[in-house]
């Protein structure tokens, strides 16, 4: 499992770590830690572990790039 928080909402969510982050735990990840269209937070925001960075810069590049 990972963790990724957002520290201006004061939201964590957890994650299955399959290795590549699948188009619906992106999805559920962005939903969860700010479900808001017109935010600016960044979503991902504050101190994360190695780990859960990697993966959230995985899925931004697999979502820009349509590589699902």
């Amino acid at each position: 499992m990972i963790t990724l928080k957002n520290d201006f909402h004061n939201s964590e969510v957890q994650s299955r770590d399959l290795g590549k982050p699948t188009r619906n735990q992106y999805r559920r990840v962005r939903r969860e830690l700010c479900g808001m269209a017109d935010c600016k937070c960044g979503v991902v925001r504050g101190p994360q572990t190695d780990r859960a960075r990697e993966w959230w810069e995985e899925a931004q590049y697999r979502d820009a790039s349509n590589r699902w």
